[in-house]
């Protein structure tokens, strides 16, 4: 059994989201984050990252997203490895142009474009272990609360009938115009390597 001191803290480090390409939903994207010791078992992260311009049949897709999230390590040995409670604050803005089919007097289909900003407040826990090389690995499982504002080009009567019949009504949930706060579940991993 290794004894605290010989386990290797973590005071900066650079770290990667991996699963962010694999995201169907929300529009795949890119992420890097800095994370850094602030005082004994305290942490902060910073992450910026950007979408991707053609992917999950959204055309021109541009945007970016941050996010903060302060840590608090779960030992009495003033390390900020192993298990975390966290509180995260994210924001993300996309727009791009996409299609839908719209059940209105009749069935069509119409390409429209779609703005919009989502913030999260999220509470984490999370384990983050230093590997060989320095080589870091950070897994989390959060809850918390995402509000959405969103604006698109479809008339009232269309934005009220997208049709997301074949999709499992995502594409209502993504593109529909409107103000709507829901429960966010947030769970990932992150890679990276430790400078010091």
């Amino acid at each position: 059994m290794h004894g605290q001191d010989s386990i290797t803290d973590n005071k900066f480090c650079l770290k990667i989201a991996p699963l962010s390409i694999l995201d169907i939903y929300g529009g795949t994207s890119a992420r890097i984050g800095i994370e850094y010791k602030l005082k004994r078992n305290f942490a902060l992260y910073n992450e910026i990252g950007t979408y991707f311009p053609n992917a999950n049949g959204m055309h021109n897709n541009y945007g970016g997203l941050a996010k903060i999230e302060l840590k608090m390590y779960l030992n009495k040995s003033g390390l900020t490895v192993g298990p975390y409670l966290s509180a995260e604050l994210f924001y993300k803005h996309q727009s791009y142009y996409t299609y839908d089919s719209i059940y209105s007097a009749t069935k069509y289909n119409k390409d429209y474009y779609v703005s919009k900003n989502v913030a999260c407040f999220t509470i984490k826990y999370g384990f983050f272990q230093v590997l060989k090389y320095n080589f870091v690995i950070d897994g989390f499982v959060g809850l918390g609360l995402r509000q959405r504002f969103i604006t698109n080009t479809l008339t009232s009567d269309e934005n009220a009938n997208i049709n997301g019949e074949g999709d499992y009504n995502t594409n209502i949930a993504k593109n529909q115009a409107g103000t709507f706060t829901t429960v966010n579940f947030d769970a990932g991993v992150k890679i990276g390597y430790k400078f010091k």
